[in-house]
């Protein structure tokens, strides 16, 4: 496995991650899946691993997802693994710190390495973030406990709400920050330029990966070739999808 330093995190993250948003047994935010369900959620991030994908990477939205991989996660030194959850901004800290406390309860980690405000896709979300007594507040606080490594943000807003996210410096608290960007190229290249933002992506970007694009294409065994990979640029793997 190739591995990148993901900004100034310094973290060394793999270039493919196993994803979370595809493989839950359901949408829905259960506390019980069928075992089969279950199994198969477990193979996926046991072949991940082993492959050295240690990057786990799940939402509070995401369903049934952090629940069932909170049942395997311990299983591995938690040295061994780099885990990030994703909480999506509210109107009050106090609701948006009950979702944080589920996703953290769920995981059953003493602590995660990467926490991302989910989906800041408008100015009035970016505002619950950013503004006095937000969600970012919240946050802090937690990374004073220890209790979140390092913090940033995953958007499909325009260029100008994501250029103001990245301008504020505001993930970059205390510690070194990340930025989920997903449709912005450009204020990508300026965060990474200016900041040493690290960067993720859904999809491949640049590269051909054997089964990636189009998402309806039959999974067929071939080689990796890499275009452009920059030392702060992951990829996603697509979901449903166990690494052969």
């Amino acid at each position: 496995m190739l591995y990148r330093r993901f900004g100034k995190t310094e973290l060394q993250i793999p270039v493919f991650t196993c994803g979370g948003m595809r493989f839950q047994h359901s949408w829905k935010d259960l506390n019980r899946v069928p075992k089969a369900s279950q199994e198969r959620l477990e193979a996926t991030v046991r072949r991940a691993i082993d492959l050295g994908i240690n990057h786990i990477e799940t939402a509070r939205g995401y369903g049934s997802s952090e629940y069932q991989l909170g049942r395997i996660l311990s299983d591995y030194p938690r040295e061994e693994l780099i885990v990030q959850t994703k909480v999506a901004p509210a109107a009050t800290a106090d609701e948006f710190e009950r979702m944080l406390e589920r996703s953290l309860s769920l995981l059953k980690l003493d602590y995660v390495d990467l926490m991302s405000l989910h989906g800041v896709n408008s100015w009035q979300v970016l505002d619950w973030s950013l503004g006095k007594g937000g969600c970012l507040e919240v946050v802090r606080r937690y990374m004073d406990q220890g209790v979140i490594r390092h913090v940033g943000f995953s958007t499909h807003g325009p260029l100008e709400l994501i250029l103001r996210a990245i301008e504020s410096e505001e993930f970059r608290v205390r510690q070194p920050s990340l930025v989920l960007h997903q449709p912005a190229q450009l204020a990508g290249d300026r965060a990474r330029a200016r900041f040493g933002h690290g960067r993720l992506y859904p999809f491949p970007r640049r590269t051909r990966v054997a089964g990636s694009m189009p998402r309806r294409r039959p999974w067929k065994r071939r080689s990796i070739r890499f275009r452009r990979c920059s030392s702060t640029t992951c990829f996603v793997s697509p979901g449903r999808r166990s690494i052969p």
